[in-house]
């Protein structure tokens, strides 16, 4: 079974990023996020499109 939603920490792993960069990543307006109370949760299978749509750009 697949996971709905990451924490960060399974986000940063995803994008082979540090924890401080994919907090402020997960802050932009465009990025796909829910919260859960004050703890934010990245939207697992939306995380490929949102990648694509930056290709060539910079995050």
């Amino acid at each position: 079974m697949n996971k709905v939603l990451l924490n960060v920490k399974e986000t940063a792993e995803v994008l082979g990023l540090g924890r401080d960069k994919t907090y402020q990543i997960m802050k932009l307006k465009s990025f796909p996020k829910v919260f859960n109370g004050s703890r934010i949760m990245t939207i697992a299978s939306e995380l490929d499109e949102w990648v694509k749509a930056h290709k060539g750009g910079q995050i």
